[in-house]
């Protein structure tokens, strides 16, 4: 789960914020579980490593302190992603300045 673009809000197919409750998310858990069991998906060799990580998700989710960290980590993330595509703007128009007056 270090991966930003797989979280457990990715994996339950959810979009993280306050409106997602438990119930919410046992739906989405039930549902997933359904469709991914390794059961249901014997031709899916990677079937069984897919439900542990739906159901790691689920967990992680359904306990308040690990979700409360993972909202932090996640919107630290969306800010630093902010503030870096400030910098490269910045950046960018330096460089086109610095162009054009080469150019000049």
């Amino acid at each position: 789960m270090e991966d930003t673009k797989k979280n457990a809000y990715t994996i339950l197919e959810l979009q993280p914020g306050p409106d997602v409750d438990d119930t919410i998310i046992k739906k989405a858990y039930r549902r997933l579980a359904i469709l991914k069991h390794p059961d249901k998906n014997r031709d899916n060799p990677n079937a069984a490593e897919e439900f542990a990580e739906l159901e790691q998700a689920y967990r992680l989710l359904l306990d308040k302190d690990a979700r409360g960290a993972l909202d932090d980590l996640l919107r630290a993330q969306a800010q630093r992603a902010a503030r870096e595509s400030q910098v490269s703007d910045k950046r960018r128009k330096l460089k086109e300045e610095l162009e054009r007056r080469e150019r000049q």
